[in-house]
């Protein structure tokens, strides 16, 4: 069985990044003293320039918490299934 480097690798750049957007909303919370919800409530389409500066670092981190973890499973699973190395490595940078 193949040991899966590349998997690991990206999981745990990934944790370090997930560490680094939640410090982000905690400086967000810190700054504008909301300690629940995002500060704006929703955002019309079109409108993003116009929202919060907590409310876009909390949906990147819900969305980062949301998408990355599905997609480690399957990366490792492709990993262990024996997709070429080159292959994984190019799904892990797009990830």
């Amino acid at each position: 069985m193949q040991f899966p480097t590349i998997t690991l690798l990206t999981a745990g750049t990934l944790a370090l990044l997930f560490l680094l957007l939640s410090f982000r909303v905690i400086r967000q919370r810190l700054a504008t003293g909301a300690s629940l919800g995002d500060g704006a409530g929703t955002v019309p389409m079109g409108e993003e320039r116009n929202a919060s500066p907590l409310f876009v670092a909390s949906r990147t981190h819900a969305n980062f918490a949301e998408y990355v973890p599905i997609s480690l499973v399957l990366l490792l699973l492709l990993e262990l299934v024996g997709v070429p190395t080159c292959a994984v490595a190019t799904l892990a940078g797009m990830l």
